[in-house]
């Protein structure tokens, strides 16, 4: 499943091309699939990025069942940038953070920026560019 090239340059770019493809943010901390890194893959961005990479415009007619497919090895297989060590803290550095030692992987500080900082896809994509990711 997973492309031997991604679809594109950046994480950034499959998370943006993700929003266009699903435009309705899904409802706080739900999960598509699981991570073998995080038990679960991120609820908006990360599954933006997943459509953006392999969807092909097609649905099982069980939904719930395709949700299966949801899952983050494939994605990083395509963007590896997502298993990278970002070290253990807060990927704001915040002092209000609930959770200050959220993970260090990018996937989970992506997870971590949604759920404990409320970060919408786009405040994400916004975060990826600002490290060039």
């Amino acid at each position: 499943m997973a492309a031997s090239h991604p679809r594109f340059p950046l994480l950034s770019r499959a998370v943006r091309a993700g929003i266009q493809l699903v435009p309705d943010p899904a409802p706080p901390r739900r999960y598509f699939g699981v991570s073998a890194a995080t038990g679960r893959l991120g609820c908006d961005a990360l599954a933006a990025a997943w459509f953006a990479e392999f969807y092909d415009g097609t649905r099982e007619e069980d939904d719930d069942g395709g949700l299966g497919l949801f899952l983050s090895a494939p994605l990083a297989e395509a963007y590896p940038v997502l298993l990278r060590n970002m070290g253990p803290d807060c990927a704001l550095l915040s002092e209000d953070c609930p959770r200050p030692a959220g993970g260090y992987s990018l996937e989970q500080k992506i997870i971590h920026l949604q759920d404990e900082h409320g970060y919408t896809r786009e405040h994400v994509v916004f975060w990826l560019e600002q490290r060039g990711l």
